[in-house]
């Protein structure tokens, strides 16, 4: 049999893990981490903002309102204070619509601000940036695909441009935030090493928005854990208080489905202020714990609300999937709610295994979510609909769109279908294993090189058995829960949403391995993904 060190190479070698990554993964040193200022446009905003910071001059900070904007708003607003600075941190509203809008640059000027800086968003706000630079620099902290022409800013600081030299390709907008601020305090001769007590903010942000986990972002999200862990911002040890979650021992996992999900659910429901001021980044930036349990408290309340939006919303679009055999699938809420459609469409396109497009009205206003699987680009599919939409924009995996007034839900539809089919993806395996190789040493191994995550995911392996001793779990017993025996090797299993009948005798399955330690023990499972 292989040694867990051996297959360890072996699974690396199969996904073609980046030399960059491996580095990382084999030395995870925060001294690993490539120069913040080897990013695009990273060295001429941390000068300017560093003239403005010494001049104690007002700043506004302007974020997306999700689980990356929001954060790396609140770091902005968190650090600047610290250093001394007037600072306003502003968050649309959902209902607003996504980025800079003539509005919003409205509010802002109102300010009168000697800078502004965007987090996750303004590598394509043309007229809004224009609008901003009439008054003030601007400093774009973006990491959003620069489609179409690319705003006049004083500096746009975007992994994503062309141009950028860094191993950091892939940072979310708190990441590219993080960057600046290191730059900034080189330059004012601030301990850049306390900024690192703000990556708590930046491993979540990283986490939550879905970035890969590979190379730079590995670093951060790892080291961002360590730090949340033992956070001393009071608003994530409420937010995790309220979610029943115990800070210290909390798992990327923890972040992405429980805290991740309060953040954004103000906004999804529509809900985003209390007392007038954007509950989300209050609870963020908040100094008293009094008023962070309240607000923690608020954000729980809303995503309870969110939730039950969402299951209604997707019973809806199951029938209207069901009934729609194209290859995008486009499903349409007329009388829904825009701020949960982007996980109406996550939840359907894991379900169908098809990408899909969510759309809902707004204010008169048709706007949809995108979510595509297998070799399916978000944004290419949108060009191709271009005629019909007012704006859009994301990634290759998830997009944002506003159709026109005049367009046909029915034209869009037929706009967005891809020219060939996609071949259907196989099954998702990593690699083979004997049972007997599913050892305590080798899950030890692989939980090393947590966390896992968009882009680094979790090891399938497909191993071979028979199942012994298993039952029923579960209000209508849909997890199977049992043993699964290769000679005379066994391994606890657990099946969640296991098939009604499992086939008896000899089985290959798609399995995770996980450290079992329930009850004091301390031993391997194989948690079952589907049959190989």
């Amino acid at each position: 049999m292989r040694s867990p060190e051996a297959l360890v190479a072996e699974l690396f070698a199969k996904r073609g893990v980046s030399p960059r990554h491996l580095q990382l993964l084999s030395h995870p040193s925060w001294e690993e981490l490539a120069d913040v200022e080897l990013l695009v446009g990273i060295s001429p905003a941390a000068d300017l903002l560093a003239e403005v910071v010494r001049q104690k001059l007002l700043v506004v900070v302007f974020g997306d309102y999700d689980a990356d904007g929001v954060p790396g708003t609140a770091l902005m607003v968190r650090v600047l204070r610290r250093w001394g600075v007037p600072v306003e941190g502003i968050i649309p509203k959902r209902s607003e619509g996504y980025g800079l809008t003539m509005d919003a640059v409205s509010r802002i000027l109102a300010l009168e601000p000697a800078l502004v800086v965007t987090v996750d968003n303004g590598t394509v706000a043309v007229g809004e940036v224009a609008a901003l630079m009439e008054h003030c620099p601007v400093i774009v902290c973006d990491h959003h695909e620069a489609h179409g022409e690319r705003a006049a800013a004083t500096v746009i600081c975007n992994p994503k441009l062309p141009e950028n030299q860094s191993p950091a390709r892939e940072l979310c907008g708190a990441g590219v935030a993080w960057y600046l601020l290191v730059a900034t305090a080189r330059r004012l001769g601030e301990d850049e090493k306390q900024l690192r007590w703000e990556l708590d903010l930046v491993g979540l942000a990283t986490i939550a928005d879905m970035v890969p986990l590979t190379e730079e972002n590995w670093l951060l999200a790892r080291y961002g854990l360590e730090v949340l862990r033992k956070s001393r911002n009071v608003g994530l040890q409420a937010l995790a208080g309220a979610a029943g979650k115990d800070l210290a021992a909390l798992s990327a996992g923890d972040v992405g489905f429980t805290l991740a999900p309060r953040l954004n659910a103000p906004s999804r429901m529509h809900a985003e202020e209390l007392d007038g001021r954007n509950a989300p980044l209050e609870l963020l930036t908040t100094q008293s714990p009094q008023a962070a349990g309240r607000l923690a408290r608020y954000l729980s309340q809303q995503n309870e609300a969110r939730q039950r939006l969402v299951e209604s919303h997707l019973a809806e679009a199951r029938i209207q999937a069901a009934q729609d055999t194209s290859v995008v699938l486009v499903v349409h809420h007329p009388h829904g709610s825009t701020g949960v459609i982007g996980l109406v469409a996550s939840r359907l396109a894991e379900e169908t295994g098809k990408s899909v497009i969510a759309l809902a009205p707004e204010a008169g206003v048709v706007k949809g979510s995108v979510r595509t699987v297998g070799e399916v680009h978000a944004l290419e599919l949108l060009q191709q609909a271009g005629k019909l939409l007012e704006r859009f924009g994301g990634h290759a995996r998830a997009a944002g769109l506003s159709m026109k007034v005049e367009a046909s839900i029915q034209q869009f539809r037929e706009a967005v279908q891809p020219a060939h089919a996609p071949e259907p993806l196989p099954a998702k395996v990593d690699m083979s294993l004997l049972l007997g190789e599913a050892s305590l040493e080798l899950v030890q191994l692989l939980e090393s090189f947590a966390p896992w995550g968009v882009g680094f995911a979790r090891p399938v392996f497909a191993v071979s058995g028979t199942l012994t001793r298993t039952r029923r779990a579960g209000a209508q017993g849909q997890h199977l829960l049992g043993e699964l025996q290769d000679g005379g090797v066994r391994r606890r299993l657990t099946w969640f949403s296991a098939p009604e009948r499992v086939p008896e005798g000899p089985i290959d399955l798609r399995v995770h391995l996980e450290h079992d330690d329930w009850g004091g023990r301390n031993e391997v499972c194989v948690r079952v993904v589907g049959e190989a």
